[in-house]
């Protein structure tokens, strides 16, 4: 008699691998989405009707603009234009003579302001009568011409004159002096000329710009510029001077230096 054997199958430890489908599923899923269908664009079809409408427009509308243009057209100014040389010439020329212009205006403001001055200080003249007797030291501004007699310093802004027949004993201080038939005893100091006629004495220093005398000097002649004797003076004393201009008959007893 057989026996039917029973037994267990020991299924621990088996591992059954499936197989992966979904791996495979996912590559073919990303395969699919790398390949890419580009599709040919196509013309857009245009009517015809609608583009022949769009061109009449445009030619009609183009037309009435340009009539317009035409009706109303500004004509543009000429402009003249000019290289950089030229402007800056011209402006220089232009900046150049406006300097000029203002020099001028500037000298010619100064010299009517020295005649102004000029005229005013010959109006102040101060005039001593023949017979008047003076001492002490006279001082003022403007001219002085006397015919009396002064014994004192006199010092004048402007031009003194000793007409004939005046004297003065001191110091005398002024712009020009002009000795007419007079005498004077003292030093004189003078910004510009000294002009000594005949018959005229002085006796005392000189200095000034210029000396012009035709009557008797005793003292030193101390001249910046030109001296003329002319033929009737006498000068006793030293010369100093620039130039020295002496007439025939003129005199002169002392040193003379010239100076270059």
């Amino acid at each position: 008699m057989s026996r039917k054997r029973y037994g267990r199958m020991k299924t621990r430890g088996i591992k059954t691998q499936e197989p992966e489908i979904v791996e495979e599923e996912s590559e073919i899923e990303v395969e699919e989405e790398t390949e890419t269908i580009t599709e040919p664009e196509l013309p857009e079809e245009k009517n015809s009707f609608e583009s022949n409408d769009n061109n009449s427009s445009n030619n009609v509308l183009s037309s009435i603009k340009k009539w317009i243009d035409e009706r109303t057209e500004i004509p543009e100014p000429e402009i003249e234009t000019m290289n950089d040389n030229q402007v800056d010439h011209e402006s220089w020329g232009v900046s150049h003579q406006e300097e000029t212009n203002y020099e001028v205006q500037n000298e010619e403001s100064n010299t009517i302001r020295e005649i102004v001055e000029e005229k005013k200080m010959h109006s102040e003249k101060t005039i001593i009568a023949k017979g008047v007797q003076i001492t002490g030291d006279i001082k003022l501004d403007g001219d002085l011409e006397f015919f009396g007699e002064i014994t004192g310093d006199i010092e004048s802004s402007g031009d003194i004159t000793l007409a004939s027949g005046a004297q003065m004993e001191g110091i005398l201080k002024g712009r020009n002096l002009e000795i007419v038939s007079g005498y004077v005893t003292g030093n004189v100091s003078l910004n510009n000329d000294v002009t000594i006629e005949n018959q005229s004495i002085l006796t005392g220093d000189i200095h000034a710009e210029n000396l012009v005398s035709s009557g008797k000097i005793v003292g030193n002649v101390y001249i910046d510029n030109k001296i003329i004797l002319n033929d009737s003076s006498i000068l006793e004393g030293n010369v100093r001077a620039r130039e020295l201009e002496v007439k025939a008959g003129a005199i002169i007893q002392g040193q003379i230096d010239i100076e270059k």
